[in-house]
């Protein structure tokens, strides 16, 4: 049984006392000698019962830094506390729609297509490419601050889970204005931060109307894939 480490270090003193009143100059060597080497081994074992299983070690305070990259990550929903094989970066599942409040959303066409939505009042049109003869290259992107969505026609469902940028974390199929829509939610690779949702509508042409969106967080996510189940066809090209 270990001796309890404030009798142990007393010892140490102890003997460094007996060491300085020795008689002889080696007497006095030798036991200063020994006392040193005491005095190190109840170090090292007073050490030891402080982290051993008896008593566990003290965590030190996280630093003010640690603390702000732990609330950011917190955000962007990875814990940094968790295993390195356990963060995964939580993103808004595909279906069901999420429950958002649209109440405020107002309608946005998404000119030149013939397409417009209900979607957030931050966004606007902020770029578009009309058709050029003999080539489907209609395109347009709406915009709210470094949250986008893009637009455009294909003849391939082109959806995020062919793309290599993006890791799909969930994906399904919904029904919107009477068509096909196949919808994939994802994470940006490399950039943990950036949530994605792609949408292809089946058009009755067979082509598709292709949606490629990216967003700086859960909460926008979630009200785009709400927004893009309030598509409206003004015509089907």
């Amino acid at each position: 049984m270990r001796a309890p480490a404030s009798l142990t270090i007393g010892v140490a003193f102890a003997l460094l006392a007996t060491a300085a009143c020795g008689n002889g100059r080696a007497d006095r060597e030798r036991e200063l000698a020994m006392a040193e080497r005491v005095s190190e081994q109840l170090t090292s074992e007073f050490a030891d019962s402080v982290s051993g299983t008896d008593r566990p070690a003290q965590t030190p305070l996280p630093s003010p830094q640690y603390a702000a990259a732990a609330a950011d990550a917190a955000e962007r929903g990875v814990d940094l506390e968790a295993p390195v094989a356990a963060r995964r970066p939580e993103s808004v599942e595909a279906c069901p729609a999420p429950a958002v409040d649209g109440s405020g959303f107002r309608q946005l066409w998404v000119s030149p297509l013939p397409v417009a939505l209900n979607a957030p009042p931050t966004y606007t049109l902020a770029q578009r490419m009309t058709r050029v003869v003999g080539r489907d290259t209609m395109s347009a992107t709406i915009e709210s601050g470094i949250d986008k969505m893009w637009f455009s026609r294909s003849t391939t469902e082109f959806a995020y889970h062919d793309d290599g940028e993006w890791n799909v974390t969930s994906h399904c199929d919904d029904m919107v204005a009477g068509m096909h829509v196949h919808f994939d939610a994802a994470v940006k690779r490399g950039a943990a931060y950036r949530r994605g949702v792609s949408a292809s509508y089946r058009l009755p042409s067979g082509a598709y109307l292709v949606v490629h969106a990216e967003f700086h967080d859960m909460p926008s996510q979630a009200a785009a894939l709400y927004a893009l189940r309030t598509v409206q066809f003004r015509s089907v090209w």
